[in-house]
């Protein structure tokens, strides 16, 4: 989604305490300019050159470069508060003189040189002689405050000519909602981006290279695009692994047993890895364990590795949501771990213990008032008792 930043068209009024709320869409002309803030750095401007100005008849702000002096010159146009957004997109019309000028945008949170502080586009050396429109997207920092103005930089070198700016506007996109799914059983995640997004990832030992890129991260868990996509652990070759995938809570309901299966592969060490259970999303409450791996190799494709647990008999039924942690495990000087799927289903104890406790290798079926059925109907929830288990599922 985009948002989109705004305020000042032509016609449009300006706000009385001079910050504008979205979108905000700055056409140049003598009104605008008043409510820009122009800043001779070097105090080479004498009403010509050498400092900002605006051409009333072409509805665009001009800096003209001082014959002797490099430029040092900025207009910082007014507050605009980006509300919830978290993202903004800044677009500018710019066209030179026939010389190399250089320029720069910048936002901050106080109409001072001092307070530009998030860059947003640099041009160095730039000659395009038509308007040129240019576009940047940036992430805004959080902090108390979303108000927020922009400041253009003239720095080109001295005896340069002219730097045209116009059509200024600025578009964004607000921060994502919490995510508020509610997951239940059958609990079926697929490895996505978004749905990578939906975890956390903890590296304990600190070993994360901090200049990762989204699909090549060491030392930690990431997403990659790899293998049809896939939550992807890299190991950083100097440290035991010690890190942990968490995936969102899910609530069990009834269920006092569950399933739970994995995707795995391997790229071509042994590895090690192991999947617990807990009920918050940190790696201290992964509490209770599903499965451990030690040295596995399975590099040709994903196998499905499954394994089944009984959940606590003092499971509360008020708090019956559990998360599932992946934990890489292996030693250093190792590879990659890959996982593609995740899923749980559940199964509930029903007290049919005392209809027949024999164990038999016949398949048996029951209502769920206890009456043994011959042929239950399909889609009926139905007691099912084998080799002395029981479970309850849907006849199908």
């Amino acid at each position: 989604m985009s948002l989109l930043l705004a305020g000042i068209c032509a016609g449009t009024a300006f706000a009385q305490d001079n910050t504008y709320s979205l979108p905000f869409e700055f056409e140049p002309d003598h009104a605008t300019f008043k409510e820009c803030i122009v800043i001779d750095l070097n105090n080479d401007g004498n009403g010509t050159n050498g400092t900002w100005s605006v051409q009333d008849n072409a509805f665009r702000f001009t800096y003209s470069s001082d014959a002797s002096m490099p430029a040092d010159d900025w207009i910082i146009l007014p507050f605009v508060d980006c509300g919830t957004n978290s993202k903004v997109t800044v677009s500018i019309s710019v066209k030179a003189g026939g010389y190399n000028e250089n320029f720069e945008l910048v936002l901050g949170q106080e109409r001072t040189v001092e307070a530009m502080t998030v860059p947003v586009i640099k041009e160095e050396n730039y000659k395009d002689p038509a308007y040129k429109t240019l576009t940047a997207e940036i992430e805004l920092p959080e902090g108390d405050s979303n108000i927020w103005a922009l400041g253009i930089h003239a720095y080109s070198d001295a005896n340069m000519n002219t730097l045209d700016i116009k059509d200024i506007s600025i578009t964004g996109e607000a921060a994502e909602p919490p995510v508020a799914d509610e997951y239940t059983l059958p609990f079926n995640f697929p490895a996505t981006l978004d749905n990578f997004n939906r975890c956390v990832a903890f590296d304990l030992n600190g070993d994360r290279d901090p200049n990762d890129t989204q699909d090549y991260n060491f030392g930690i868990w990431s997403f990659t695009t790899g293998y049809g996509g896939a939550f992807k652990y890299a190991y950083n070759q100097a440290n035991d692994a010690n890190d942990w995938l968490i995936l969102p809570l899910v609530d069990f309901g009834e269920s006092t047993h569950v399933s739970v299966s994995v995707g795995v592969r391997t790229e071509s060490d042994a590895e090690s890895f192991e999947i617990f259970l807990g009920r918050e999303q940190t790696p201290d409450a992964m509490t209770l364990e599903v499965l451990s791996r030690e040295n596995y190799v399975h590099n040709t494709d994903f196998e499905t590795i499954s394994s089944e647990v009984k959940l606590p008999a003092e499971n509360p039924q008020t708090d019956s949501k559990w998360c599932v942690g992946i934990h890489a495990s292996s030693p250093a000087f190792r590879f990659n771990i890959f996982v593609n799927n995740v899923s749980v289903t559940g199964t509930t104890d029903t007290g049919v213990d005392s209809v027949n406790a024999s164990e038999s290798a016949e398949t048996e079926y029951y209502n769920l008032q206890g009456i043994r059925l011959r042929h239950p109907s399909r889609g009926e929830t139905v007691i099912i008792r084998r080799n002395g288990k029981i479970r309850k599922a849907v006849f199908n």
